[in-house]
């Protein structure tokens, strides 16, 4: 982990810029700008969707009668799915995403499997959506990509990886030399260096194993869901 607090992020900007001693752009802006930059650099490193470099977990709590379910206000990219089979959620099985088209078929042949609480799911606006419709209390758990992280206090930080800050202070500080007419050239060609190598290193982060084919339960994707 390599933690970047705001502080250090403009002070890098205005130097790399030559506005350390100018008032040409206000705080608030920069700080404007470093976020954008920094959702910009978060997209490059969720696109390797198979390396998680950004992922947490959250709790739903599933009732009778209710099949759609708000989801977190940060979520940005789903991981995965899990319901407990158990108040403990030492079991838990993994759900799978539903078809448009089957989004009324409420098969439930199978529910002998899991004694009920298997569920098939489909992300609708800002909602997960459940079905065949819940009849009994549950909870399932949401593993997701959050949005990035809004720096806003001088001590606010990001984890920069291994250097790729850079990629934040090379990119504000041509969209500053570019307002002020000042020529950006150098930067540009650090700020592609810097994105050439986050690129070429933001795979195969776990250098020991590669992703192998999933184990299939045997139930079907749109056909049979175990029911609740």
């Amino acid at each position: 982990m390599n933690n970047v607090t705001l502080a250090q992020l403009k002070k890098d900007i205005r130097f790399q810029s030559d506005e350390e001693n100018s008032e040409f752009i206000a705080d608030d802006d920069l700080v404007r700008i470093i976020n954008l930059s920094a959702a910009e650099l978060w997209d490059k490193l969720v696109s390797a969707y198979d390396e998680d470099y950004y992922q947490k977990t959250a709790s739903i709590s599933v009732v009778a009668n209710k099949d759609a379910y708000a989801l977190p206000a940060d979520f940005f990219k789903l991981v995965g799915v899990d319901v407990n089979l158990n108040p403990s959620g030492t079991e838990k099985y993994s759900l799978q995403k539903y078809n448009w088209n089957d989004r009324n078929r409420h098969h439930t042949s199978i529910s002998s499997v899991v004694n009920g609480g298997i569920f098939a799911y489909r992300l609708i606006s800002n909602n997960i959506k459940l079905i065949p419709m819940p009849t009994s209390a549950k909870t399932i758990q949401l593993s997701y990509i959050p949005t990035s992280k809004k720096l806003t206090l001088d001590i606010d930080f990001i984890d920069g990886i291994n250097g790729w800050e850079e990629y934040i202070i090379y990119d504000c500080s041509i969209r500053i030399m570019t307002k002020s007419e000042s020529d950006p050239g150098p930067l540009m060609v650090k700020l592609r260096e810097i994105n050439e190598r986050i690129d070429s290193m933001k795979h195969n982060r776990d250098a020991d194993s590669t992703e192998t084919v999933s184990y299939s339960s045997g139930i079907s994707q749109g056909h049979d869901w175990v029911g609740n």
